[in-house]
């Protein structure tokens, strides 16, 4: 699966809604999203860790 990854430069404004301009704090602000994915190719492979029904308890 491949997709995009953009990335934006906010020369001015306030795009964290913190009170400050960027351009008259002297500041730019870097917004970069990217997708993480992952698939399973072998269902088989995965184990599933369950709680032991009986009480076993350990030799001493």
């Amino acid at each position: 699966m491949v997709r995009d990854i953009w990335s934006e430069i906010i020369e001015y404004g306030d795009p964290d809604n913190t009170g400050k301009d960027l351009k008259g704090v002297n500041q730019i602000a870097y917004r970069t999203e990217a997708m993480y994915s992952y698939a399973i190719l072998d269902p088989k492979g995965i184990a599933v860790l369950k709680k032991s029904t009986s009480s076993v308890k350990a030799s001493e």
